[in-house]
C-alpha cells in the first residue's frame, strides 16, 4: 500500500538540487467578482487585433524549443481576446500576477448549471491552479489572457488610464492592421522578467513616451497623465484618471476626396501613424517574450505514486523539457539520483519513473531543465 501525503511543494534555496522550504504564501487576489455579470470590452475592433498580435508573435517564438506553445496556441489566441482579466468595467488594466498565482473565483460563470452544494458555478482564472489540477487547456487560455491585459498596456488609453469607449481613435485604426511589419522592431524589454511582469514594462514603456506624442497640428499631447498619477513601477490602471491632451480625442483627422462622379467621400485617418505601428511592435514584442516565459515557468508536476511488489511508480508531466532530473530522499538524505526522458509525442510531456524501495517514509524531488520542482511525499 501507498499513501501520498504531499503534492506539488515549490522549493527554494537550491544548492545542488534539495531546497529549504519557506513560506511561499501568495497575496490574496486584488479581483472582485463582478456580480452583474457585464462584461467590459476596450474595443470591439481592438479585439480582433489582440488575436492578431498574438498569432504574430508566434512568428517570433521557435517551436523546437517551446512545443507547448505550438500546441495550445488556438487556446492562447483564443484568451488573448478574452476581457475577463479587467476586475471589473472601471479599470483599463488588470492584475496579471494574481491571475498566474489565483485559486479565487474571478466571476459567475453564466448558465443555470449549479454546483452540488447550489451554488453559482465560479469561473477561476488561474494559471498555476488549472495547470496542477491537470486543466491544460484551460491554463493555456487563462495565459492567454494575461497576454490580452499586457497587449492593452502598449494602447496609450490604458497606460494612461483614460476613460474611452469603442470610438476612441487611436484603438478603432487598428482594424486596418492586416499585417504587422516586425522588420524593424527592436528588444523593448528584457528577456528574464516573470510572464506576470511584462505587462508593468510595457505600461511603462508607453507612459514614457506619453509627453513625446505630440499632435502636429495642435503641438497638444494626445494623451496626458493625470498629474498625480503613480510613479513607472506601480500600476497607472487603478489610480487617478488621466486625459486626451486638451480634453479632446485628436488622434485623427477628417480626409476627404473627390470620386469620379463629383461626390465627396470622407474618413478619419491617423495624424501619426508611426505611434501605431510602434505600439503594435511593442504589443507583439511582449505577446512572445510574455508566451515563452510562460512556458518556463510552468513547473512539472508528480500526479501519482503507485507501489507493487517492492517497486514504487511515479507519473510525471513536463511542458516543455525533453528530460528531468529527480532524487529519491530518505531522512533528509538523497539515496538514489537520476535523470529520465519524457514521451514528447503528447503534451504535456510523460513518462513514470519507476524504483525498487524498501517500506519506509520518502520524498520525490524532480526537477526540469528550466529549474522549476516538485516534490511529494510518499509512504510505502
Amino acid at each position: 500500500m501507498i499513501k501520498i501525503i504531499f503534492i506539488f511543494q515549490v522549493i527554494l534555496n537550491a544548492q545542488l538540487f534539495i531546497k529549504e522550504n519557506k513560506d511561499l504564501s501568495i497575496p490574496e487576489p486584488t479581483y472582485s467578482i463582478i456580480e452583474n455579470q457585464n462584461k467590459w470590452w476596450s474595443n470591439d475592433f481592438f479585439g480582433n487585433v489582440h488575436k492578431k498580435i498574438a498569432k504574430k508573435a508566434f512568428e517570433l517564438i521557435p517551436e523546437k524549443e517551446y512545443p507547448d506553445l505550438f500546441f495550445y496556441k488556438k487556446d492562447i489566441i483564443e484568451g488573448s481576446s478574452d476581457e475577463e482579466g479587467h476586475p471589473n468595467p472601471k479599470h483599463n488594466g488588470g492584475n496579471t500576477y494574481s491571475i498566474w498565482h489565483s485559486t479565487k473565483p474571478i466571476y459567475d460563470q453564466s448558465g443555470p448549471e449549479l454546483a452540488k452544494d447550489g451554488a453559482i458555478l465560479k469561473r477561476i482564472i488561474g494559471v498555476l491552479y488549472q495547470w496542477e489540477n491537470l486543466n491544460f487547456k484551460e491554463a493555456y487560455e487563462n495565459i492567454g489572457v494575461m497576454v490580452h491585459l499586457t497587449q492593452d498596456q502598449a494602447t496609450p488609453v490604458h497606460a494612461a488610464n483614460i476613460k474611452h469607449f469603442y470610438f476612441d481613435q487611436f484603438e478603432r485604426f487598428y482594424e486596418d492592421d492586416h499585417e504587422i511589419d516586425m522588420s524593424d522592431s527592436q528588444n523593448f524589454f528584457p528577456k528574464n522578467l516573470k510572464p506576470w511582469e511584462y505587462y508593468q514594462y510595457t505600461q511603462d514603456d508607453t507612459r514614457k513616451n506619453l509627453k513625446k506624442w505630440i499632435d502636429p497640428e495642435t503641438k497638444i499631447p494626445y494623451w496626458e497623465e493625470a498629474k498625480n498619477a503613480p510613479p513607472p513601477g506601480k500600476d497607472s490602471t487603478y489610480g487617478p484618471h488621466g486625459s486626451y491632451g486638451g480634453g479632446k480625442d485628436h488622434f485623427a483627422k477628417t480626409i476627404c476626396e473627390e470620386n469620379y462622379d463629383n461626390s465627396t467621400s470622407c474618413k478619419l485617418a491617423p495624424k501619426s501613424p508611426e505611434i501605431r505601428k510602434r505600439q503594435i511592435q511593442v504589443a507583439v514584442y511582449a505577446t512572445s517574450e510574455l508566451l515563452k516565459s510562460a512556458s518556463k515557468n510552468l513547473p512539472p508536476l508528480i500526479t501519482d505514486i503507485k507501489a507493487n511488489n517492492g517497486k514504487v511508480f511515479i507519473n510525471v508531466i513536463e511542458n516543455r523539457c525533453k528530460k528531468i532530473d529527480y532524487e529519491i530522499i530518505k531522512n533528509g538524505e538523497i539515496i538514489k539520483s537520476n535523470s529520465i526522458y519524457l514521451d514528447t509525442t503528447s503534451s504535456p510531456f510523460k513518462t513514470t519513473i519507476t524504483e525498487t524501495l524498501k517500506s519506509s517514509k520518502y520524498q520525490i524531488l524532480i526537477k526540469d531543465c528550466d529549474g522549476n520542482t516538485d516534490l511529494s511525499e510518499f509512504e510505502i
